[in-house]
């Protein structure tokens, strides 16, 4: 028999805390950045890694899209991951590549970046050991302009030539929007490629170029903003650097190429020079001359050192080995050339000489031999060898390179009488 269970139940109230929040949309900085090199940020960072809208003919084929025909290929990111040091005040690493993202890759076979979400302040990092820096991000912006790559840096240029960059900027907004405000560079930058002002629907880029044209030498830096009349629209930055060169410069050349010192004795010297000249169309300075490898030095050299057109300087170096072994270095001229840096190989081998003597004797009662040098034909002559040589051989490997020397024989009795010398014959060292 089942037994009623009679439960009563008594008022409840519960007070829920009021909640409030506020989100922003995340606001995104492109990085110039490729597969395989490394991020490095003081704290924690938050990335995505794939790639930016644009219209591909292909995707089939690794490297940057190429526009064309082909359907639209949207932004493609991986889910957000942020990164953070292991201890307070340490730095955190990420080498870009899906292996970073759960080995996730959004888009495979283009290359991709990656995207740094903005912080409320801005943000220090490095890429590949490049300093950057992300913009701190705006709570009024809903969206922003991006540009790979985000700053422009153009080559060194001569004077008086001009040098482009094909870009464009590209939208992430929902919308389209309206860009009515571009700051022109000012000389000796330029833009061209767009009126304004003009519309970029979502995903979509503008390309334009821009122009470097030095007129003197030195670097040069400016900067193009984008900017929308839309207050939610974040306005975009792009940094311009170009230096300026002489159009004329000198050109230093060597002769001989290489200095090549054979074999040397042992602890004994050679020197070589070489002549450098200025074979361009201005003056030269050269700033710095230095010799590397065992065994090698140079002939004090006063820097900086200047050579007019087709003027020449001669650079002595020494070569002192100290080991029965081959030995390389380097003669290297730094300078303003075009050139900047002329090196001359050096090379070497270190070597001990000696003079081997043979003789022959039909005397009788014979008890050896002493063996007497001079570097004098005639004389006068010094002993050698340290205790009477018996073999009718003997081998001097006490000898100075570049060195003739002159020797003579005697014959010695067991009773310690010795005869007078031989004939003369003598050995010129290499």
């Amino acid at each position: 028999m089942s037994k009623l269970l009679a439960v009563a139940l008594t008022a409840l109230s519960f007070t829920f805390p009021a909640l409030s929040h506020s989100q922003t949309t995340p606001v995104w900085f492109t990085l110039n950045a490729q597969e395989g090199q490394t991020v490095t940020a003081t704290g924690s960072i938050t990335l995505r890694f794939g790639q930016v809208a644009t219209t591909c003919a292909a995707h089939a084929t690794p490297g940057a899209c190429t526009a064309g025909a082909g359907a639209p290929a949207p932004a493609e990111w991986t889910s957000t991951k942020t990164f953070t040091p292991a201890a307070s005040g340490a730095t955190v690493s990420i080498v870009i590549g899906k292996a970073a993202f759960g080995n996730v890759d959004p888009d495979p076979g283009v290359k991709k970046t990656v995207q740094v979400q903005e912080q409320a302040t801005a943000q220090k990092i490095t890429v590949n050991g490049t300093s950057v820096t992300v913009p701190a991000q705006s709570t009024s912006y809903a969206c922003q302009l991006s540009q790979t790559p985000a700053t422009i840096t153009f080559p060194n240029t001569n004077d008086g030539f001009q040098i482009s960059s094909s870009v464009g900027i590209t939208s992430n907004c929902k919308t389209t929007v309206t860009i009515d405000s571009v700051q022109a560079p000012g000389a000796p930058f330029s833009v061209s490629g767009f009126q304004t002002p003009f519309t970029l629907a979502p995903g979509k880029t503008q390309s334009y170029t821009a122009v470097f044209s030095p007129t003197t030498t030195g670097t040069a830096t400016s900067k193009i903003v984008f900017a929308s009349t839309v207050s939610s629209v974040q306005p975009l930055t792009v940094s311009l650097t170009g230096t300026g060169v002489s159009a004329t410069q000198g050109t230093l050349a060597a002769s001989p190429t290489t200095l090549s010192f054979g074999n040397v004795t042992v602890n004994g010297t050679k020197s070589l020079t070489a002549t450098i000249t200025n074979s361009g169309s201005a003056a030269v300075t050269v700033s710095a001359v230095s010799v590397s490898g065992t065994g090698f030095s140079l002939t004090s050299v006063k820097t900086p050192l200047t050579l007019a057109v087709k003027q020449s300087a001669q650079l002595t170096v020494t070569f002192k080995p100290t080991a029965n072994s081959s030995a390389s270095g380097t003669l290297a001229i730094t300078s303003n050339a075009s050139n900047k840096s002329l090196a001359v190989p050096l090379s070497g081998t270190g070597g001990q000489h000696s003079v081997t003597l043979s003789w022959s004797d039909s005397g009788s009662g014979i008890a050896g031999y002493n063996i007497y040098r001079s570097t004098v034909s005639g004389g006068s002559y010094s002993k050698v060898n340290n205790a009477t040589v018996v073999p009718t051989k003997y081998t001097d490997s006490a000898v100075t390179s570049g060195t003739t020397y002159y020797y003579v024989i005697t014959a010695t009795a067991p009773s310690g009488a010795e005869s007078s010398f031989s004939n003369q014959i003598s050995a010129k060292v290499p």
